[in-house]
């Protein structure tokens, strides 16, 4: 991009359910995997695709939060996604239905505090819990001086919508870039968001649905992608806005990545299908250096082989990954040693 742009720095933070919650998760996990389908196909943008996708997204909703899973059982509406345009104009955003068709005691009351919502949010989600403490090291809650802007990065609606109350619950000026919108809402909501005199700390977003002008890198510097999408190039796209021409400040890109959930499949699926093209970039850069050439007559089979290893370690430095997410692809695997 040039080298006067500040550098950017990804980091991949593994998140782990506690033992009850993992429990609560393998027991959905196991009973809904072997209706997924064709595990080797979670790309959104193949319309042959035969992944079911309602249990893939199950997988992923159960991933972020088993409560929010039994609230989709509970409710009964599919999908309930629609529904949420009416839920998000109440002032709680909904939390006090999602309480009440998840609570395990019936004679639970909503609480007038805002406090005791956050609680219950973050309680079942290690995720919600994590961006908290991130939003919280980086000053985000300081009540003098100039705070950091944050955006957060979605894959689905009802994920967004349970991260939409946590952030509502925190009291922290907010803004919201969902695929209902329209155009002009969607501008008005990046409006607020990058205006250097606005209040507005957040913007969530889903990774499909930022408006192609959003100047992200004019109005905040950091990152945070809550769960994983389904391709790969998404991800270079959603840190991309943040490192372009015109960033003055270093950036900081955080993925949270869910261990022993259906995100290492997702994650090992992405590398897979994006591995070819890294390849053939590092045999382009080094297709004049006297180390090809004195192999050229090699063994080509092996020298495949070497060479995508190399692109996976290679693609796995730049996220920040301590271990290439690569072997992750069997969905039956959760990861247990």
């Amino acid at each position: 991009m040039g080298a006067n742009i500040p550098p950017m720095e990804i980091t991949t933070l593994g998140v782990f359910f506690p033992p009850r919650l993992q429990k609560e998760h393998n027991l959905r996990y196991l009973e809904l995997v072997p209706s997924m389908g064709d595990v080797h196909d979670v790309d959104c943008n193949n319309s042959d695709r035969k992944i079911e996708w309602s249990v893939l997204r199950r997988l992923c909703h159960i991933a972020f939060s088993p409560r929010l899973d039994s609230f989709i059982s509970r409710i009964g509406h599919s999908p309930f996604a629609d529904k949420i345009e009416s839920l998000i104009q109440l002032e709680d955003r909904g939390f006090a239905l999602f309480l009440a068709m998840t609570t395990k005691d019936p004679a639970c009351m909503t609480e007038s505090s805002r406090l005791p919502a956050v609680y219950y949010l973050a309680c079942d989600c290690p995720k919600l819990r994590l961006l908290a403490k991130i939003l919280q090291d980086a000053g985000v809650f300081s009540t003098t001086g100039t705070r950091p802007r944050f955006v957060v990065f979605l894959q689905w609606p009802l994920i967004m919508w349970l991260t939409e109350m946590f952030i509502d619950a925190l009291s922290l000026p907010y803004t919201v870039i969902r695929s209902s919108m329209s155009m002009k809402e969607r501008v008005a909501a990046a409006n607020y968001f990058t205006d250097p005199n606005s209040d507005c700390v957040v913007l969530l977003t889903e990774y499909n649905y930022v408006t192609p002008d959003l100047n992200l890198h004019k109005a905040c510097s950091r990152a945070i992608l809550l769960e994983p999408p389904l391709d790969m190039s998404v991800v270079l796209q959603a840190v991309g806005r943040l490192h372009c021409q015109g960033q003055t400040h270093p950036q900081k890109a955080t993925v949270l990545f869910s261990q022993s959930t259906i995100s290492r499949y997702i994650e090992s699926e992405n590398m897979r299908k994006i591995l070819p093209l890294v390849t053939a970039h590092l045999r382009s850069e080094s297709q004049n250096s006297s180390e090809t050439d004195a192999n050229i007559n090699g063994d080509s089979q092996a020298m495949a082989r070497r060479a995508d290893g190399f692109a996976e370690v290679e693609l796995a430095k730049p996220l920040g990954q301590d271990e290439s997410h690569l072997p992750y692809g069997d969905p039956d695997d959760l990861g247990y040693y």
